[in-house]
């Protein structure tokens, strides 16, 4: 199979260099050889970097998802501290972190968990080659995926503990299921839509608050059937729905009340408003450093080391929740002159290509490994390239080629909302770059078939 897979391999190589049509004919023809070239490339990089750093799975890891995933699989429960449930994450990242703890135990998680979120990584390369074949074409789709290939920010993300490539995993499948119910139509492809817009909310709820109101109104637009848009919208929220439901009724039954999601929305808001915040953004800190008020309102994470529930001192977590968003409501309140140079600021930091915070890559001793200035540079040509192009696609597409865009524009306005709402930083974006980087290769593509016509043939 192996043999066979290489000769069509360099049959498709030969046909793209020496055979007869355009350069783009022949790549169109031979792209799912190509394609297999670029899914190996990607894979081989993602399995290098997991080599370097799989020690930070254990040294690194993000304890909000695994102290609830490794009390799950010793049997105390979904929760932070032992035989306390909480809600403090969403779920999906812990259920997938259960397995790897039931079968390989606090000590050799690591190799498992990291091939496994390596496989999912080059499926978003995947992703992003049918989201460029579904909105435009097959080279724009394999140079997009290409580009996302060789990213070095996914490159390294993608092999640490968070969940990041999760979240993309399904938000890919999100976006490539609107470019097809936009075609064809398809209540099934509504109901597939509905059940990753669910998927994805569950890995992290943020900017799926926004895409599935404002892609279904790009799907208003682009048919004009408003009966039909409303039942297929329809299908696409109650798949959704039902999606969230289970894990809406176990906080129902934990906490006596409506949660949707997380019991952490509300710290999360506080960071992103309170004293320190424009403070720790100009000096390009994170915001998790920025010192909480000593108001003895505990969370969660306060209770890693303990057993039971005793931490939260008899404040439970909706409350604790509750606490910390009226908190930053009344900073809001308190200080509207500073709200739009705060806005403004989240703005800049979110889209800016340059890191935030800046950092470099360490491996599990806590030995330096890539310098802050090689990743900071390092992620500002490569995200900067895209970006460019990606805008410069926008500019050059005709009015027809661009309703379809138009997804990928409300697109950057959801995560633009979220992460200006509450709080910016890269990794939050870094979802977006794949759709940008479909853009940029069909820009490249664009110019490169602009030239070609203007050259004269020998």
């Amino acid at each position: 199979m192996w043999v066979q897979k290489a000769l069509q391999i360099r049959d498709a190589f030969r046909d793209v260099f020496k055979g007869s049509g355009t350069l783009s004919e022949r790549v169109e023809r031979n792209a799912g050889a190509l394609l297999f070239v670029v899914l190996l490339l990607a894979l081989v990089l993602r399995l290098g970097m997991l080599a370097v750093f799989h020690d930070d799975l254990y040294t690194r890891n993000e304890k909000g998802f695994s102290y609830q995933a490794l009390n799950f699989a010793t049997g105390h429960g979904m929760g932070i501290a032992a035989d306390c449930p909480t809600s403090y994450r969403a779920p999906l990242y812990v259920f997938f972190l259960i397995p790897f703890y039931a079968l390989f135990g606090n000590d050799n998680y690591a190799w498992p968990l990291g091939l496994t979120q390596v496989l999912f990584s080059v499926a978003n390369v995947y992703l992003v080659y049918r989201i460029g074949e579904e909105w435009r074409s097959k080279r724009a789709g394999l140079l997009g995926a290409l580009i996302m290939a060789v990213y070095p920010y996914n490159l390294y993300h993608d092999v640490q503990f968070y969940i990041t490539f999760l979240f993309t995993f399904f938000m890919l499948l999100t976006v490539l299921g609107f470019l097809r119910l936009e075609r064809t139509r398809s209540a099934k492809t509504a109901a597939w839509t509905g059940l990753c817009i669910g998927l994805a909310m569950l890995a992290t709820s943020g900017p799926m608050v926004f895409i599935a109101p404002l892609a279904s109104f790009w799907l208003l637009w682009r048919w004009r059937d408003f009966p039909l848009a409303v039942k297929r919208v329809a299908v696409i929220a109650g798949v959704a729905v039902l999606t969230l439901t289970p894990w809406v009724i176990r906080n129902w039954n934990l906490h006596g009340t409506f949660v949707p999601l997380t019991t952490d929305s509300g710290r999360v808001f506080f960071k992103g408003y309170h004293p320190e915040t424009m403070y720790m953004m100009l000096h390009d800190l994170w915001v998790d450093r920025a010192p909480e008020p000593a108001d003895g309102v505990p969370t969660p994470m306060g209770g890693v080391r303990k057993t039971g529930c005793d931490f939260m001192e008899g404040v439970t977590e909706v409350e604790s929740d509750r606490f910390w968003r009226a908190k930053a409501n009344t900073w809001i309140r308190e200080n509207p002159e500073k709200i739009p140079g705060l806005m403004a600021m989240k703005f800049t930091i979110f889209w800016r290509p340059w890191l935030h915070p800046e950092k470099g890559a360490e491996g599990g001793n806590g030995a330096t490994i890539l310098s802050h200035a090689f990743m900071n540079w390092g992620y500002a040509l490569s995200y900067g390239f895209v970006l460019v192009f990606a805008v410069l696609e926008w500019i050059f597409a005709t009015k027809e080629e661009r309703k379809r865009t138009w997804l990928f524009v409300l697109l950057a306005i959801a995560f633009t909302l979220t992460y200006t709402i509450t709080v910016a930083g890269t990794k939050y974006r870094i979802p977006f770059d794949s759709v940008l980087a479909v853009m940029a290769g069909a820009c490249l593509w664009r110019w490169y078939e602009a030239w070609k016509a203007r050259t004269p043939k020998s």
